[in-house]
């Protein structure tokens, strides 16, 4: 609840942060709960083109249009969140207050701050408990706000330990399919060369692995797991499996991002890593800017100008303002090509001073 501290905090890391959702729910639903409707609507239309239907960040919206008397836009909204979400009761508290509204055109700043928050989810009151009902307290609270806050989920959910309160870890997860071989089909392929020999049971465990990183949030190990199956004498039945568990490999955040690989990790075997995230330090030269792309060398391992690891060709997709000859972190995506050389797709920057 220390709303001015938070956007104290995020406002001046906007541009760091322009592609990620939970930075403008969180500024957003924080400019709303000071009073600074637009700011907040700003940021959460923001969160909402990021995130289509985070119903949330729609509630929101409802309450500032709410705010501003425009009944006929708060209206649509909460119907949008009927369809998405026919149990939300804040959407239902507020179809219900426009219905019982003798008027509601003419309440243009009529609406209290404090009214408002009616039709706002809420975070909770912080509270002190004793020591032996810590672990108790702490499950039942997570749980809570995963199921009170759709778009933590995935964030609450993994700071849990696996034995609290998750019997399977493909409850955290569900989207994800169990990948289970059978025994009668052969797990290897002796004919043909590969780059990694496997056993049977070295595909297995390789696999299970994989699913195992998936359902740990570490999709990163998982993509590098199923790059290994991949490119060895598994045989296509268990290939087929792991290009499946590939598809659901996401791309992370630059605030949350772990299990990076060094550039000497990557230049060793590069296929091994092709589709991998890897956030590396370096510089920006020979920058070109195109009407579809920006596109330099990046120089890896070169922030403080005194050890180059490598130049490594680097693009952005989409408009960022990228700064030549100065130290940065660089958040990407390897793109391996035919000939084992690769490529960084760039997600975010973050500048290092």
């Amino acid at each position: 609840r220390k709303y001015p501290d938070v956007i104290k905090i995020l406002e001046p890391q906007v541009f760091r942060f322009r592609d990620n959702f939970s930075f403008y729910y969180l500024l957003g639903m924080s400019c709303l709960y000071q009073g600074d409707f637009g700011g907040s609507f700003s940021y959460l239309r923001r969160a909402v083109d990021l995130r289509e239907n985070d119903v949330n960040s729609l509630l929101g919206i409802a309450a500032i249009y709410l705010k501003r008397g425009d009944t006929g836009s708060a209206l649509r909204i909460w119907l949008d969140i009927a369809e998405i979400d026919p149990q939300n009761p804040y959407a239902e508290r507020g179809l219900n207050y426009l219905r019982k509204t003798d008027n509601p055109d003419e309440m243009s700043g009529l609406v209290s701050t404090d009214k408002l928050l009616r039709f706002l989810p809420q975070p909770k009151k912080t509270f002190r408990p004793k020591p032996a009902f810590v672990i108790i307290a702490a499950a039942l609270v997570l749980t809570a706000a995963a199921a009170a806050i759709p778009q933590s989920r995935a964030a609450i959910l993994s700071l849990m330990p696996d034995n609290l309160l998750f019997t399977d870890k493909s409850e955290r997860r569900p989207e994800i399919p169990r990948v289970e071989l059978d025994a009668r089909k052969d797990f290897v392929n002796l004919a043909g060369s590969s780059i990694y020999i496997l056993t049977e049971k070295e595909v297995e465990k390789k696999l299970s692995k994989a699913e195992d990183y998936l359902y740990e949030y570490r999709d990163n190990m998982a993509r590098r797991e199923l790059n290994m199956i991949l490119l060895s004498n598994a045989s296509e039945y268990v290939k087929d499996r792991a290009r499946l568990l590939s598809a659901y490999v996401k791309a992370p955040e630059l605030a949350d991002f772990k299990d990076n690989f060094s550039y000497d990790e990557v230049s060793a075997s590069p296929r091994l890593y092709d589709g991998c995230y890897v956030l590396w330090k370096g510089r920006a030269a020979n920058l070109e800017e195109g009407s579809e792309q920006i596109s330099f060398d990046f120089l890896a391992g070169y922030h403080q100008q005194q050890n180059l690891d490598g130049i490594v060709p680097a693009f952005f997709k989409f408009a960022i303002k990228v700064v030549a000859d100065q130290p940065m972190e660089l958040l990407a995506k390897l793109i391996v090509g035919d000939d084992g050389s690769f490529s960084l797709e760039g997600l975010a920057i973050h500048r290092l001073r």
